[in-house]
Order: structure tokens, then sequence, then C-alpha cells
């Protein structure tokens, strides 16, 4: 892998990013909204790389929802399941990702809310 950031897109490639994209800044908000359609219970839905320890990782295992953060080591983690939503069912999906530094929160089609505080600072 090359030392630039990359997003990589569920089964259809990836999209190159400029070295420090992925930096986190105090009280910095990061947004995320993807749509995803799948059958797979368990999977990569999204990927960035910004250097040694610092990522953002999306990815569906066995039905549930988990996206990971790490920043220089220091890492959180928020999960999401709903008996109310299968996200493997075939249907399109919107998926919001959300912090603001001290809180984590995943929201799917608009309806349905997990939150995690942030146990070790992003930035």
């Amino acid at each position: 892998m090359s030392p630039k950031c990359h997003w990589c897109l569920f089964a259809t490639g990836y999209v190159k990013l400029q070295v420090g994209t992925l930096k986190f800044i105090e009280n910095m908000t990061i947004t995320v909204t993807l749509q995803v359609r799948t059958q797979l219970s368990s999977g990569l839905i999204l990927f960035a790389f910004g250097g040694p320890g610092s990522f953002f990782l999306l990815q569906l295992v066995s039905s549930t929802l988990v996206w990971d953060i790490s920043n220089n080591g220091a890492r959180n983690s928020v999960q999401f399941s709903n008996a109310n939503v299968t996200l493997c069912d075939g249907q399109q999906h919107t998926i919001t990702l959300n912090t603001n530094g001290t809180t984590m929160e995943v929201t799917v089609d608009s309806l349905f809310t997990t939150t995690n505080p942030v146990a070790l600072r992003l930035y």
C-alpha cells in the first residue's frame, strides 16, 4: 500500500486521498453517509488508512455493523445491531457515521441510532 490515504469502496474500487486527510483535530466533527446493499452477513464496507496507527474502518461482522477509528493508536469503536434492521437483506440502506471527538454515532435508515462515548481522544 502506498503512503497515501485510501478509501476502499465495497467491491467497486477505491478513491485516493491526499496524505493527511485522515487527521483528527480537537472538536472536529466527521460525518460520513453511505448507501449500501448486500446479502453478505460479514465483509468490509469502508476502510481508510492514514498512516501507522491511523485508520477508519466500517465492516459487517456476523450481521453487526462495526465502526472503528484509530488515530496514533488511540482506538475507539461503536457497534450497531438492531432486531428491527437487517442490513444483509439485499435492500438499500443508508448508514450515517458521526463523531465529534467525544462520541461516535451510527444511524441506519435515519431511524435507528447507536451512540458510544469515545474512550480515548482521537486527536
